[in-house]
C-alpha cells in the first residue's frame, strides 16, 4: 500500500507522505510520520517458594516481581493450584512444576517454570547390639532414621534414662523386658518415632568357694554355692577316698561342716559334684575341690 493513503509498515522508523493533486502541486512538509513498534516481551522473576512438609501444607508461588504484565495465567500438569491461578501469586498445596504465562499491554508474552518441592517425612529407625543378654547388659544403639537434620530423643525403657545423642550406649542392670523408644525430629519439625524390646535376663552363674572355717566365729561358716538364675541345685560332698560325707539339694542349701552322722568333719581338703539347672533351661555340672580349716 505504498500509493494508498493507508498503508501498512512492519518496520519502526520515519515514514514521509507526499500528496499531489491533479493539478500536479504537491506538498510534503510537516506530513512526516514516526512510527515505534513495541515488540519488548514482559519480564518474569519468582520469588523462591516454600518446601512442603507434615507442618506446611501450603505454599504461596509469587510472581509479583515480574515487570510490565497485564495479565497472568497459571498452569501445572503434575500439582495442583488451590487459588488465584490469575493472579499474581497462587497458593498451591502439591508438589510439582507450576507454569506462569505473563502477557503485556503489547500483546508480548513470556512464559516460565517452577518448581514446588515435598519434604520427605522422616523415617525413625532403631539398631541395637545385642537385643538379649544377661546383667549387667551394656547395649550400643545407634539410629538408622531416615531424614534432613535430624534431632534424636532416647528412651531406655528403665525409670527417667535417656539420651540426645545419636549413637548411645546404655547398661541394663536389673533382668526385665525394655521397651526402647526413639523419638527423630526433622529440621522442619516433623516427627516419627520407633521402638525396640531389649530382653535382659538374670545373671545364670554360680560362685563356688574354695575354703571355708566352720570354727563357730560366726563367719564363713556355711560352705553355700552363690549364683543368679538357678531354678534347681543339688551338691554332694566327698572325702578325699571318694566317699560322700554330705549332700543336699536346695539353692539356699550347704554344708555346716558335718558328716551325715552329725559329726565335725576333720580339717582337710574335701570335693565337690554340684549340679545346678537354670532357668533358660541348660544343666551344668561343676566338680572341684575346696579346704575346710578348723
Amino acid at each position: 500500500g505504498g500509493n494508498t493513503a493507508t498503508p501498512i509498515v512492519d518496520l519502526d522508523g520515519i515514514y514521509v507522505l507526499a500528496i499531489v493533486s491533479s493539478n500536479g502541486c504537491s506538498n510534503i512538509n510537516n506530513l512526516n510520520a514516526t512510527i515505534l513498534i513495541d515488540t519488548i516481551a514482559p519480564s518474569l522473576s519468582f520469588l523462591t517458594p516454600d518446601t512442603l512438609t507434615c507442618n506446611i501444607l501450603d505454599v504461596v508461588i509469587d510472581g509479583s516481581n515480574s515487570q510490565n504484565g497485564v495479565t497472568y495465567l497459571w498452569s501445572t500438569s503434575d500439582g495442583n493450584i488451590v487459588g488465584n491461578n490469575n493472579d499474581t501469586t497462587i497458593v498451591v498445596d502439591v508438589n510439582g512444576t507450576y507454569l506462569l504465562e505473563i502477557v503485556s499491554s503489547n500483546g508480548c508474552s513470556t512464559t516460565g517454570s517452577i518448581d514446588v518441592v515435598n519434604s520427605l517425612p522422616p523415617n525413625a529407625s532403631i539398631l541395637a547390639t545385642p537385643l538379649e543378654g544377661e546383667v549387667p547388659l551394656l547395649v550400643n544403639f545407634s539410629s538408622n532414621s531416615i531424614g534432613n537434620g535430624l534431632n534424636y530423643f532416647w528412651d531406655f525403657g528403665t525409670d527417667g534414662d535417656t539420651s540426645i545423642i545419636e549413637t548411645p550406649d546404655f547398661t541394663y542392670e536389673f533382668e526385665g523386658n525394655y521397651e526402647v523408644i526413639l523419638t527423630i525430629e526433622d529440621q522442619y519439625g516433623c516427627i516419627d518415632m520407633d521402638t525396640i524390646t531389649i530382653l535382659v535376663n538374670e545373671l545364670s552363674a554360680v560362685i563356688i568357694p574354695n575354703i571355708f572355717t566352720p570354727n563357730g566365729d560366726g563367719n564363713n561358716e556355711i560352705f553355700r554355692i552363690l549364683g543368679g538364675g538357678v531354678n534347681t541345685l543339688n551338691g554332694g560332698i566327698y572325702n578325699r577316698w571318694g566317699q560322700q560325707v554330705y549332700n543336699w539339694d536346695a539353692i539356699s542349701g550347704g554344708w555346716d561342716g558335718h558328716t551325715l552322722s552329725g559329726k565335725e568333719a576333720t580339717s582337710g581338703t574335701y570335693y565337690y559334684v554340684i549340679k545346678v539347672l537354670f532357668n533358660k533351661g541348660n544343666e551344668e555340672t561343676y566338680k572341684g575341690s575346696f579346704v575346710l580349716v578348723r
